[in-house]
């Protein structure tokens, strides 16, 4: 047969090359496996006869100038060539992740999950410098969208409480993000109105805001020194102003007070808005008024209010604090424009 004609030529080549080896040089010697081209390997058969039982032999492919053996199913060059490349990094025969993607990638996850298990570590994406657990950075493009996005969680979610309280998010220009508490609470039975939180009698003061009481306030059981503007824009402040007066002293002059609005600190500095008030009284009462002070700012500003009594004046205004349900109290809201 022509394949038995091939196999004995390529033994006895083989056979040849190791005694002419061993003539030559009696220290060295070698094997000299059998040389065939493609075409002669095919004539071996392997390929279309499992009989032959031929796994692990080997060739020199004279075709391709390389070693060959058989796997059982199919000629593997020896040794394998494997190059590393789009996204994974070769150091000797160690493969490492790591790397330039040199073509579009998609990953599909065909119904498994994707997990990353985390006891330290972080992402980066835009930063060799990561500062979180997942850290985006860009200076050109918005670092991160979200297209279509109805909800980011069930609020049906077993871990959320009966009657949970749901939060938008706000960014800083210095990319902070935080939760903001709604100007109105999510709950329409909640209350939304801010009490003062003391009685206060109302310090000499001028119309810059100088001096005077600060009011503060609460609302369902917080303290709120300041009011946190929860949105860039416009807001109108309604207060009103309910507590006992003195009897007029300065007669047609009457008792006049300064109500400032201001921000982040300073009065003088940071003034928004001024309301001005004069009493006229000739008895000790009580009196109720109310005014309005349009304050605009950026989401995070904090709104400062001062009263103070015009100087000469004389025995102040006592602003009354009660509870949210009583009628004789001192109270604020406010609202966007």
């Amino acid at each position: 047969m022509k394949t038995n004609s091939i196999l004995r030529k390529a033994i006895l080549a083989a056979i040849i090359c190791v005694a002419a080896v061993a003539t030559a040089q009696t220290t060295y010697q070698g094997l000299r496996v059998p040389q065939l081209s493609i075409i002669d390997r095919t004539q071996l058969g392997v390929e279309v006869n499992p009989a032959l039982n031929a796994k692990g032999l080997q060739v020199f492919n004279t075709t391709t100038g390389q070693m060959e053996y058989w796997d059982g199913s199919k000629w593997i060059p020896m040794p394998i060539s494997i190059t590393a490349e789009n996204g994974l990094t070769a150091t000797g025969t160690t493969f490492k992740l790591g790397g330039a993607l040199n073509q579009a990638t998609t990953i599909n996850l065909s119904g498994n999950n994707l997990i990353f298990n985390r006891s330290s570590g972080r992402i980066g994406i835009g930063t060799t410098s990561p500062q979180a657990p997942v850290h985006i950075e860009s200076a050109t493009e918005d670092p991160l969208i979200l297209g279509d996005v109805k909800w980011t969680s069930d609020p049906k979610n077993a871990a959320d409480a009966t009657n949970p309280t749901y939060y938008e998010l706000r960014i800083s220009d210095a990319g902070v993000i935080r939760k903001a508490e709604p100007v109105v609470p999510p709950n329409p039975n909640a209350s939304f109105t801010y009490n003062l939180r003391t009685s206060v009698h109302i310090a000499t003061g001028d119309h810059l805001g100088n001096n005077g009481s600060q009011l503060n306030w609460s609302r369902g059981g917080i303290n709120y020194d300041y009011i946190v503007l929860p949105e860039n824009g416009a807001y109108v402040f309604s207060f009103r102003l309910y507590g006992t007066l003195p009897p007029a002293t300065l007669g047609a002059s009457g008792h006049t007070y300064y109500v400032c609005a201001y921000k982040n600190g300073t009065a003088t500095s940071n003034l928004f808005d001024i309301s001005e008030i004069i009493i006229h009284r000739s008895i000790y009462e009580a009196a109720t008024y109310s005014i309005n002070m349009t304050v605009a700012g950026v989401a995070g500003d904090r709104i400062y209010f001062k009263m103070g009594a015009y100087s000469g004046t004389g025995n102040p205004w006592t602003l009354t604090a009660a509870a949210p349900t009583a009628a004789n109290r001192t109270s604020m809201i406010f609202w966007k424009l």
